[in-house]
């Protein structure tokens, strides 16, 4: 992990300017992270046999690739002179163990993923992030095989439903093949947990047939996911680190990704205002998470879909400098 602190806690603790522990944060995404160590160790131990249906996914070369999340993000168009639309992305997740205050960390109420997952359809979200980890997270792998087979049992058709993303402390091989054997289209796999591992296990998710939303938060990730071939990155406004919320960090960003790439930005979205900015600084989706509980998502879905800005590549080539400046000059104000 490239961002890892060179420093240690001491007997006394460093509080911030903000009355925070700064250490807080990184502790407990280093706890999650030796959770999720000895899980994989778990599922590695029961699907070691080589004609284990997970295992079977890793050796054979899946053909067709499954384009599901892309087609979602940024649906194709027949003339780059269409105005830019943005796409949704709901985080459907019961619990965030990132926020500082334990009380605060319930997010959704809910006992039925599948239920959740048709009403997120209905309001008009075009992808799902679906939250795996039970420990820390309070999913798990079986929500997704539950919303395909709901899917399914409504008739919903592949080309009319959501991509279902899996998410979760993605570190081995084997929890992908475990998100795509449940019915995943794809997963996010995270450029600070994996660092170097990122590109094996791009390249494991090339074998199965599915693709992988990149997700970064500093300009050295994004470098790095834009090297290692990412072809959606999700700029994260959260900084797993420190604990806190860069609600600039998506303008400083987005030179550092190439045009043709996917780009989705999350992290404290709110509001109409923040989703229109972002959709002129060129990003293609928005994910919400925490904001699903509001009872005003289903009016800000139908707004946000009949957002229009200029074309895409106005925006991301360097004719559209002078409209990102504004909207990052009016960001910061």
């Amino acid at each position: 992990m490239q961002r890892r602190r060179s420093w240690r806690r001491q007997n006394v603790v460093r509080m911030g300017s903000d009355g925070r522990d700064p250490q807080a944060p990184w502790d407990m995404f280093a706890r999650m992270i030796e959770a999720k160590k000895a899980e994989v160790k778990r599922l590695v131990e029961e699907h070691s046999s080589d004609m284990d249906p997970l295992m079977m996914r890793l050796q054979y070369v899946r053909s067709p690739v499954n384009i599901k999340i892309s087609e979602s993000l940024r649906p194709p168009r027949n003339d780059s002179d269409f105005c830019h639309k943005l796409t949704m992305i709901a985080d459907l997740k019961r619990e965030s163990p990132t926020h500082p205050d334990p009380s605060q960390r319930r997010v959704l109420s809910y006992s039925d993923a599948s239920e959740m997952a048709c009403a997120l359809t209905n309001m008009g979200f075009d992808a799902i992030f679906v939250n795996t980890d039970q420990s820390f997270w309070g999913g798990s792998y079986d929500d997704i095989r539950k919303i395909k087979e709901e899917f399914r049992v409504r008739g919903v058709r592949f080309s009319e439903r959501p991509a279902i993303i899996a998410k979760d402390l993605m570190l081995h091989p084997l929890q992908m093949a475990y998100a795509v054997e449940m019915g995943a289209d794809g997963v996010v796999l995270n450029s600070l947990l994996l660092g170097q591992d990122m590109e094996h296990m791009m390249e494991a998710a090339i074998v199965m047939g599915c693709e992988t939303v990149v997700e970064v938060h500093t300009q050295q990730e994004a470098d790095d996911a834009v090297k290692q071939g990412a072809n959606i990155i999700m700029v994260n406004q959260w900084d797993r680190v420190d604990g806190r919320l860069s609600p600039l960090q998506a303008g400083k960003l987005r030179d550092r990704i190439h045009p043709e790439v996917i780009t989705i930005v999350a992290g404290g979205i709110q509001d109409y205002k923040q989703i229109s900015d972002i959709g002129m600084l060129g990003y293609d989706s928005v994910v919400l998470g925490r904001k699903l509980a509001d009872e005003d998502v289903p009016q800000l879905v139908d707004r946000v879909r009949a957002w229009e800005g200029p074309p895409r590549l106005t925006l991301t080539m360097g004719m559209g400098r002078a409209i990102r400046d504004e909207v990052q000059q009016d960001m910061y104000y």
